[in-house]
């Protein structure tokens, strides 16, 4: 339209002076050029959303008031809030596309529901935020005055990876100090049973020598009755196995005894 048309049309609301620089300002070709470029990246957005004149953060707020410890939603949490259809409308078909594919998201990846990184649901689903800007923050927020600078995130990332791999190292640690332990107790057990069975036949040997017409019975039974528990808790009582040794002897004695003579 002509420039003189446009300057007769000015709102009650603006000086006529003002009016004319911003009908001015608007009919450079520079200003033109970068109005297409604006109205078709509009154009490209199917999803917008319905919180009218509400802002972001005054939303974010009334939802952070809304739990005990005052925690701000999240990002996912926040689009649903911030694009839901209200009063019956139905939703833009790019808006329902959204919701359908953060959902399926939240159902494979439920631990990052309630995430504030920049990794999260949101940007894994719609992409990477714009520079300058931070989705579901309004105007005037940027990454930095959320996740601080790239290289402290980067820096804070490391660290937690760091510090997992180290907790991940230390747990396989433990149990290869464990199995071990456990071979070497079953090892020495097994020592400790056959030192044991040798003494019995060393003794009983001798008992057969001093006392031959006395029928000697055959050993080979406590190498199945004597387990390995029994094993362990005589080792634990008397702390040395010969020891653990006599005390068996004096056992086996006895029985001997009180059955044969």
């Amino acid at each position: 339209m002509p420039l003189v048309y446009n300057i007769k049309n000015c709102p009650r609301t603006v000086p006529l002076e003002h009016w004319k620089i911003l009908v001015q300002f608007w009919s450079l070709d520079m200003i033109k050029e970068q109005s297409k470029k604006n109205k078709a990246s509009r154009a490209k957005n199917t999803s917008q959303h319905t919180t009218g004149s509400k802002t972001f953060a005054e939303i974010r707020e009334e939802e952070a008031m809304k739990n005990p410890d005052r925690r701000e939603p999240s990002q996912v949490n926040m689009f649903f809030l911030t694009h839901k259809s209200r009063d019956g409308k139905p939703m833009s078909e790019g808006t329902s596309k959204n919701f359908s594919e953060l959902e399926d998201a939240i159902v494979s990846h439920p631990e990052k529901l309630e995430s504030t990184n920049q990794d999260d649901i949101l940007s894994q689903v719609l992409g990477k935020d714009q520079p300058g800007r931070v989705r579901t923050y309004g105007r005037g927020v940027v990454a930095s005055d959320l996740w601080g600078s790239r290289s402290q995130v980067e820096t804070e990332r490391l660290i937690k990876e760091v510090k997992e791999n180290a907790q991940t190292e230390i747990q396989n640690i433990q149990q290869k100090m464990q199995e071990e332990m456990e071979i070497k107790l079953q090892e020495r057990v097994e020592d400790m049973k056959s030192q044991m069975l040798c003494g019995f036949n060393v003794f009983l040997n001798q008992l057969q020598k001093n006392l031959p017409g006395v029928e000697i019975p055959n050993l080979s039974f406590l190498s199945t009755t004597l387990n390995t528990k029994e094993v362990e808790a005589i080792a634990t009582a008397n702390h040395e196995v010969f020891t653990a040794e006599k005390e068996v002897f004096i056992s086996f004695f006895a029985f001997f005894l009180n059955n044969n003579l």
